[in-house]
């Protein structure tokens, strides 16, 4: 009480000087007990000095860090205390919070022993606030570009693809010609018996590499052909299923692959082009079939969910699967991991794009030794009706997972 009276007969003397500050000036003792609170205090924070005198300036001061004033008081040594600034979040009387910068000074007794702290604060919350909504632009500027710049470099692949796409058009066409001649005299030295048995091996390995080249001129074709206006109906995706296990019955006969389809949707009919979704089966199955060849247990499993909007369509299998560092790059144009004689790297490229032009999601599931998993959604047909004529869609996009696989 002794330091209490002190430090305000040392201060009240020069009270005129003090209320005439622009600035909110405080005065406690080393406990946080105000003594001292000019008008500028008064303005700043709304409360009158009777109603705070010798309570904690705590009511009033949340420091940022957040620290209560009493423990700046504990935790550090009063000599840091000394022209230490402070950014305070400051509570009015009428529970406004103000931003208040706040140099403290310690006061000193005759015997030079610190007995008080002075608070002098000056209202900083407009220019915290400018500073907030800077600093929230300043993000939203970044985010923006960081969109611009993905933009670009879309448009930038989507004009290579578009490129590639008219090149492998015309590598096809030239192709053709060539191979189809090698073929018809393929077929003439088969059906005439000129074929001997020493020649017979080598005429098999020519047979199957022709057959690969035009499985390559195929998918160069699917790969560069024009999507736009191809003709859009309704179609019963279990019933096509139903149709593409049965073409591929005989290949995965011999190899010993089971499939399994199981179908849990109500709906099951989607607005597409049947040959493009014919496709996109047939191409899953294959890369199932190709990642279970050295497999011990061969199991291919289809499923077909719906909700109220989508219809889910999963294609999965116990194969090798695809290692982490190579996910990322499986739907890019002719990169493939599997043996030359079995890969173009097409097929998830043209599976790709045929889903986008559905309004479709990949999700593809993968983890080396386990196996993959790929889930296609498509809009029902249903739910594509109800919506307006005029509704656009957002370009579909590839979800990629490594490790992740529930079959």
């Amino acid at each position: 009480m002794h330091h209490f009276q002190y430090i305000r007969s040392k201060i009240l003397d020069q009270t005129k000087l003090i209320n005439k500050l622009n600035i909110a000036m405080t005065v406690t003792d080393l406990q946080g007990n105000i003594v001292i609170w000019n008008k500028g205090a008064e303005r700043l924070y709304g409360y009158q000095f009777n109603e705070v005198y010798s309570k904690n300036i705590e009511i009033i001061y949340n420091l940022i860090e957040p620290r209560k004033f009493r423990e700046i008081n504990i935790t550090k040594p009063l000599l840091e205390i000394d022209n230490l600034i402070k950014i305070i979040e400051a509570r009015t009387n009428k529970n406004e919070i103000k931003f208040v910068e706040v140099r403290f000074s310690l006061i000193y007794d005759e015997e030079n022993s610190p007995i008080g702290i002075v608070g002098l604060g000056s209202d900083i919350t407009e220019k915290v606030l400018i500073q907030n909504q800077l600093r929230e632009l300043n993000i939203e500027l970044m985010e923006i570009n960081k969109q611009l710049i993905e933009s670009r470099e879309k448009t930038i692949q989507d004009e290579k693809l578009i490129s590639m796409g008219t090149m492998a058009l015309n590598v096809a066409h030239e192709l053709s010609q060539p191979l189809q001649y090698i073929i018809n005299q393929l077929f003439l030295l088969e059906e005439e018996n000129k074929v001997n048995a020493d020649l017979r091996s080598p005429f098999d390995l020519i047979n199957k590499q022709v057959n690969r080249a035009i499985q390559i001129i195929t998918d160069l074709k699917n790969f560069g052909r024009n999507t736009s206006g191809i003709e859009f109906k309704k179609l019963n995706v279990k019933s096509i299923i139903d149709e593409v296990i049965a073409l591929v019955d005989h290949q995965t006969h011999i190899s010993n692959i089971n499939i399994d389809f199981h179908l849990q949707a109500k709906h099951t009919s989607i607005l597409g082009n049947q040959e493009q979704i014919i496709q996109v089966l047939i191409n899953l199955l294959q890369n199932s079939i190709d990642a279970l060849e050295n497999q011990k247990f061969k199991n291919i499993d289809i499923k077909l969910n719906s909700t109220k909007d989508f219809l889910y369509l999963s294609v999965g299998d116990n194969g090798i699967g695809i290692k982490e560092e190579d996910i990322s790059k499986i739907f890019e144009p002719f990169y493939t991991t599997k043996s030359y004689l079995k890969g173009t790297g097409l097929g998830l490229s043209i599976i790709q794009r045929i889903i986008q032009n559905h309004h479709g999601l990949i999700n593809l599931y993968s983890e080396y030794g386990v196996g993959t998993k790929v889930t296609i959604q498509f809009p029902l047909h249903t739910s594509i009706s109800n919506q307006s004529k005029n509704a656009t869609y957002e370009n579909s996009s590839v979800i990629l997972h490594h490790k992740e696989i529930s079959q």
